[in-house]
């Protein structure tokens, strides 16, 4: 265990120090003053507006620090070799994997929380309400969808090239948020034949749709039962299997 934290200490020092993460950073700043400029343009709507955007940044930037930096974070140390002078350690690959996974997720937190606070630090100064609990929920699903993205990010950098695991990781991305309205229409369009079809589908693919309650937290909608607990349960399950994936894969590769 103390391998493996130490293991992600270096490997989150590595992402920050990287410009990439301070030009996120930087860009949540640019985002919300580029947010409030927007909200004189809209009458009326300027809280609500703000609100929408906080939601959807934490999910945007989460986005675009996985495609950007997470798909190439293995196979970047592949290609320049700069995994041998880990794994000739007495190291398993596995728990190498592992170590990335931990750092990928604490450093998407230490992102999420930065956007949080600027998100509602925003909203209490300007519109004089704190919009607390809305954005710890969106927090916690954003988290848990994280999970299910970092361990298709290693599995893509295990297996392919950056650019390449760029381009599955974006597909995945956006059927994932699309499939289950696409599959309802599906099933609903095709009749009974089409059920099984459907379910086999949504077993394979992930359902990134089952994070997203935006609309629930924006307008004080009421969320659907045992949502915490099936989504927790959704996200490990789902995460785990996809990491074990990747573990075989790596373990079969020649370095």
């Amino acid at each position: 265990m103390r391998k493996l934290l130490f293991t992600s200490g270096i490997i989150i020092k590595e992402i920050i120090r990287d410009k990439f993460f301070y030009f996120l950073s930087f860009g949540g700043i640019l985002f919300f003053l580029l947010t409030l400029i927007f909200n004189e343009m809209v009458v009326g709507e300027a809280a609500k507006v703000t609100k929408d955007l906080t939601l959807s940044s934490i999910s945007l930037f989460n986005f675009i620090f996985l495609l950007i930096y997470g798909t190439r974070i293995i196979s970047k140390e592949i290609e320049t070799k700069s995994i041998y002078t880990i794994l000739i350690r007495p190291f398993k690959r596995w728990e190498y994997l592992f170590s990335n996974l931990i750092a990928l997720f604490i450093s998407i937190l230490m992102l999420d929380f930065f956007l949080s606070i600027l998100g509602i630090m925003t909203i209490k100064i300007f519109y004089g309400e704190f919009w607390f609990a809305p954005v710890l929920k969106h927090l916690f699903f954003s988290s848990l969808e994280s999970i299910v993205l970092i361990s298709f990010v290693l599995l893509f950098s295990t297996v392919f090239s950056s650019s390449l695991s760029l381009i599955l990781f974006l597909l995945t991305y956006f059927i994932g948020h699309s499939i289950d309205e696409s599959l309802r229409s599906m099933a609903s369009g095709s009749g009974v034949a089409m059920k099984p079809i459907v379910n086999i589908i949504k077993f394979i693919m992930p359902n990134l749709a089952f994070f997203d309650y935006k609309t629930q937290l924006l307008y004080g909608l009421k969320f659907p039962e045992n949502i915490y607990y099936y989504s927790v349960l959704y996200a490990i399950s789902y995460g785990i299997i996809i990491f074990l994936i990747s573990v075989y894969f790596f373990k079969k590769r020649e370095l």
